[in-house]
């Protein structure tokens, strides 16, 4: 089960990319979320839309971000 908002070294690990394009996958995240008349919080992304957005099952992401091999 994933925390409810995970922060950059998170989407590093489920990606498997840089610190850069991490930020620039939550920011565009956050900002989606922001047209939709949510609330964000800088530095972090909900893990429920980043997954959504990502199309990965958030039951499979660990704790540690790492996508489980079944």
């Amino acid at each position: 089960m994933l925390k409810a908002f995970i922060g950059v070294d998170d989407v590093m690990e489920i990606v498997g990319c840089k610190k850069a394009k991490a930020y620039a996958l939550m920011k565009q995240c956050n900002d989606e979320l922001t047209q939709k008349g949510f609330l964000t919080n800088r530095g972090r992304v909900s893990s429920e839309y980043f997954c959504k957005r990502m199309k990965l099952d958030p039951a499979k992401v660990t704790m540690k971000g790492e996508l489980e091999r079944a």
